[in-house]
């Protein structure tokens, strides 16, 4: 069956969907080409959080720094400084995620979601997410993600100086860790 095909069919995001939920807390409905992005779409369990903890290990190191574009500069702020998780309710109600529904229910919502979206005309669709990724690029998010990756490279460099280790936080933890291996 040609990607074409599933796609018309459905089953390339209902087998994509299937994998997500078995997974974890939420479901991400993304394009196979375009890895770069988090997810065009997500469907967060009523009971999920979403947090990103790297202050915890005494560094700024985040590999994929789109917390800006999605949150806001002040919530993406709040999240990096803090370590501190937000709710499923409070990334639905930034736009972080597209709707959040109860875990039971996950299956069916991204299944019907799977549905709806394999139902439009591919080159449509292909078309509609072009021109808002085009939009966010001449926006300047291909070349912000590129220069927080230049930090996260920069925080683990000045780590490694400082302490001989990646991270500047538990570090007799991980010598340990490291003494195991």
């Amino acid at each position: 069956m040609t990607d074409l095909a599933r796609f018309k069919a459905g089953t390339a995001r209902v087998e994509e969907a299937a994998a997500a939920i078995a997974r974890g807390e939420f479901v991400v409905v993304a394009d196979d080409e375009d890895r770069e992005n988090e997810g065009d779409l997500i469907i967060a369990a009523d009971d999920a959080s979403f947090s990103d903890p790297v202050i915890l290990l005494g560094n700024c190191g985040v590999e994929y720094h789109a917390h800006t574009w999605e949150l806001g500069a002040r919530k993406a702020k709040e999240m990096l400084f803090t370590g501190r998780a937000m709710s499923a309710q409070e990334a639905e109600s930034i736009g972080m995620v597209n709707r959040v529904v109860p875990r039971e229910d996950l299956w069916s919502e991204a299944l019907a979601l799977a549905h709806d979206i394999a139902g439009h005309h591919p080159f449509a669709l292909r078309q509609a997410k072009r021109a808002v990724n085009q939009t966010l690029d001449v926006m300047g998010q291909h070349a912000a993600l590129q220069s927080a990756f230049d930090i996260h490279h920069l925080c683990h460099a000045n780590a490694i100086t400082v302490s001989g280790y990646p991270v500047l936080a538990s570090l007799d933890d991980m010598k340990e860790q490291v003494k195991k291996q």
